[in-house]
């Protein structure tokens, strides 16, 4: 079962021998028995801008053998070298994309 805020709230609400609201407001669940919640940089989702050659590969769709001929061909860009390791900018390859879909000249 998916946990959503309605059920979230119905659930603390039951506890508390109070009736759910009909339609759940859209404020932020808060559970003052479970004290504040501290957020630091490491609960975000970062997306990555250099990319290792599988995720590169996995970013336009392709695997990492089939990645390495197109760079090879041209198609993609080579890497960049980025403390001493090779990564490719997701950017360029959003880039080569547009140049191939005809987005872009």
């Amino acid at each position: 079962m998916k946990t959503t805020y309605a059920t979230l709230t119905a659930g603390l609400l039951a506890r508390k021998g109070q009736a759910a609201a009909a339609t759940p407001s859209l404020a932020p669940a808060t559970f003052p028995e479970a004290g504040p919640v501290e957020v630091t940089w490491r609960d975000t989702t970062l997306v990555p801008r250099g990319l290792t050659k599988r995720q590169a590969a996995a970013y336009v769709g392709v695997s990492p053998t089939t990645f390495k001929k197109l760079v090879a061909a041209g198609v993609f860009g080579p890497p960049m070298v980025l403390a001493s390791r090779r990564r490719w900018d997701r950017l360029v390859l959003d880039q080569s994309f547009d140049r191939m879909s005809g987005l872009k000249g």
